[in-house]
């Protein structure tokens, strides 16, 4: 996953379509617009401000063609130290076909699930997204059902205490 997470993102960070629709629902800091109320914020994402800000201007950036030819999208995108530092890693499988429901409700009940254990699970939607990589995790399946890619996890103990269940 470490090798393949920067070639999809490379290849996916030159859909301009893909980075325009990223920047209407990415918050990376207080002052985007819905920052607390809608959207994927940098706290949820587990960014620090530093980053927060990098990413921003990065993602803004890349809905400039221009910028690919400088070479600085591979150095911005990269998140194979953050890949290589988790605890483990999780590729969650819905059925072949699945309607938008059933997708979330394993999406959402899988990542709750993992919540509940203490774990932090930080999505690298990149993976399932890029149809090259779907086809390379598609391959480590262990079903023989029809499966396909829902989306991909990086995993580590909570840094702060989870919230007791009722």
């Amino acid at each position: 996953i470490a090798r393949l997470a920067p070639e999809a993102t490379t290849r996916l960070s030159k859909h301009l379509a893909t980075q325009k629709e990223l920047l209407q629902w990415l918050r990376f800091t207080p002052s985007d617009k819905g920052y607390y109320e809608d959207g994927l914020n940098a706290e949820a994402m587990g960014l620090p401000k530093s980053v927060a800000l990098i990413a921003k201007s990065a993602l803004h950036l890349s809905t400039k063609p221009g910028i690919f030819k400088t070479g600085l999208t591979g150095v911005l995108i990269d998140e194979t130290p953050a890949i290589k530092s988790s605890s483990a890693m999780l590729i969650l499988f819905a059925p072949s076909g699945a309607d938008a429901l059933t997708r979330g409700r394993v999406l959402y009940r899988s990542w709750l699930t993992v919540t509940r254990a203490g774990l932090s699970a930080c999505p690298m939607s990149v993976l399932a997204d890029d149809p090259q990589t779907q086809a390379a995790l598609s391959a480590m399946k262990i079903s023989s059902e029809p499966l396909q890619v829902l989306n991909v996890f990086r995993v580590g103990v909570s840094p702060e205490p989870v919230l007791p269940l009722t």
